[in-house]
């Protein structure tokens, strides 16, 4: 049964490490042609190599290049619970992917769809499939499958601050960037008090998803870091906030740009609502998912899986939007 559904779009711009004559839609389209076959398109990775992701589907959609991108694992098996009203436990079974035209097939694991325009890209990420995935995936695909790229050149998909907010100087220059990750707390082992045991400390540490762009963006100014952050003490971790200010102690003329506060955005692509926070020299503040370019749009979808054509309707209509925003060129 179709229905709409609230997805959110995302905007995101590629830039290159080395400036390219051709742009990203330009380098995809060319690929396409030099790699007809799906199995040409199909990235293998992982420890035994049965990972799989692949650009399948395209189409042109006004003046955006479309598609969708997929994750899978060759030759998985997925769990089926057997549900029912009148049993005290539903029977688990084990079941590979069913034969496709007299063909195997497998189960797809995560779906991303994506509409480009130049070097401008809309994107519908799912749960299972997110932005750092895909990125990985499109430079081999421009630099290994298809050559379209230099080998020793590398495409980022960036979260653009907005026009109106950051880069056409209605604000004033960045003063700031803080990054405060939560804290999340585990009970360390109980002591010994008497006949009772009690729990006398109390562990607080970062989650992998928060530690591991601060540890990378940390080091690459120069810190020395644990692969973990944790504190152990008899405190409530509701009391206490971990901030990292990247504080400018010089002019106003090095912060026209921003690449730093780019830099950390790309970190934690994958992070949503990034507790990340702008913090002008006037005192103005933007905080985590306003530093994104992002719309919630009614998606049609069957079952729980998007239509097509649905998605890359409104992906058309976004870009159009932030065009008349200003928001990009």
């Amino acid at each position: 049964m179709i229905k709409p559904a609230q997805k959110d779009l995302v905007y995101k711009e590629a830039t290159f490490l080395t400036p390219s004559a051709k742009t990203l839609q330009e380098m995809l389209q060319a690929a396409r042609r030099k790699l007809k076959f799906a199995v040409q398109r199909e990235q293998r990775h992982g420890v035994d190599n049965d990972s799989a992701r692949v650009w399948n589907s395209t189409t042109k959609c006004g003046n955006l290049t479309c598609g969708m991108f997929h994750t899978y694992e060759h030759g998985r098996s997925q769990l089926i619970l057997g549900v029912a009203d009148d049993v005290e436990e539903y029977d688990v079974l084990s079941s590979l992917a069913p034969e496709h035209k007299k063909k195997p097939s497998e189960f797809n694991e995560g779906l991303l769809f994506f509409g480009v325009t130049d070097n401008h890209v809309a994107v519908l990420q799912s749960f299972a499939l997110r932005f750092g995935p895909f990125e990985e995936y499109l430079n081999w695909l421009l630099r290994d499958a298809s050559h379209e790229m230099d080998a020793d050149n590398y495409l980022k998909l960036t979260d653009p601050p907005t026009k109106k907010r950051l880069k056409d100087r209605t604000l004033k220059p960045l003063h700031s960037v803080v990054i405060s990750p939560s804290l999340h707390s585990s009970p360390q082992a109980p002591l010994q008090d008497g006949a009772a045991k009690t729990t006398k400390k109390l562990g607080m540490s970062l989650l992998s998803s928060d530690w591991k762009p601060l540890k990378a963006i940390l080091s690459l100014a120069g810190a020395e870091l644990p692969d973990e952050l944790r504190l152990d003490n008899d405190f409530d971790p509701k009391h206490l906030q971990v901030s990292i200010e990247l504080k400018w102690l010089n002019g106003k003329k090095d912060r026209a740009q921003t690449p730093v506060l780019d830099t950390i955005m790309h970190a934690f692509q994958d992070v949503p609502n990034p507790p990340i926070k702008a913090v002008m020299v006037n005192g103005q503040e933007i905080k985590g998912e306003e530093l994104r370019l992002r719309r919630p749009a009614s998606i049609q979808v069957d079952g729980k899986i998007p239509v097509p054509r649905s998605v890359y309707d409104e992906m058309v209509k976004f870009l159009v939007d932030l065009k008349k925003a200003g928001d990009i060129s």
